[in-house]
């Protein structure tokens, strides 16, 4: 009886394991104030440009985004029930396919307790370390020049050798930094800030992996968590 209980165990917790791996979706809305605005399509279009599906000459911000966001778990069956009802209502979604999710104050816990602090770590590094090598930090790239609509100073990243977006759900994480500008002055001897963005795990409660399209992954920086069913 008992190897038949632990047996029945087993199934239950392997079923849970596929779930997580392969059933679940993300479902990500917009945050706004105003009626049939929840969600605008701009960071879509950026990640069909990552993903290769419309054409650009440059890169527009590949180093991800920060917006009010609302994010949400749901079974397959759930997110299509859930996206045709978004989608008859006239309301715009992104839907992701969940990969895996990290809790940063276990992870920052297990770090101390080696003695190590893991809001020390270079951003970059830190990722690296929590996916085993495979979601790297790109290098710099800048298009156009300061104040220009397409000069960031963000940094690529990658998964698997794939574009990875990152998105944080919280628009005040989007911090501009201004750096000595070393490419022109303007008439009047004033010498424009070039603008860099840098990310920290301070703030965040969970990274969410997630899928867009085979060519394109979104890495969520969440200020508040998602929780698995069950959990």
């Amino acid at each position: 009886m008992k190897g038949r209980c632990f047996f029945v165990f087993l199934i239950a917790l392997l079923a849970g394991a596929c779930l997580q791996a392969q059933d679940l979706k993300v479902l990500v809305l917009r945050v706004s104030a105003r009626a049939g605005d929840v969600y605008s399509w701009w960071v879509e279009d950026e990640l069909r440009r990552l993903a290769g599906e419309e054409g650009h000459s440059f890169p527009v911000h590949p180093g991800g985004h920060a917006a009010d966001l609302q994010t949400h778990l749901r079974t397959a069956e759930q997110f299509a029930r859930d996206s045709a009802v978004l989608r008859r209502e006239k309301v715009k979604f992104i839907g992701l396919d969940f990969l895996r999710k990290w809790d940063i104050p276990r992870v920052a816990a297990s770090y101390r307790r080696r003695g190590k602090d893991l809001y020390a770590l270079k951003f970059g590094d830190a990722l690296a370390e929590l996916t085993g090598g495979r979601l790297r930090e790109g290098r710099e790239v800048r298009w156009g020049h300061p104040g220009g609509t397409y000069f960031d100073g963000l940094l690529p990243y990658t998964y698997d050798g794939k574009h990875c977006f990152l998105l944080w759900d919280d628009r005040r994480k989007w911090k501009k930094i201004g750096a000595q500008n070393p490419f022109w002055h303007d008439n009047w001897g004033n010498e424009p800030a070039i603008y860099d963005f840098t990310y920290s795990l301070r703030g965040a409660q969970q990274l969410v992996l997630c899928r867009w399209r085979e060519e394109c992954y979104v890495l969520l920086l969440l200020t508040r968590p998602m929780f698995l069913p069950g959990e």
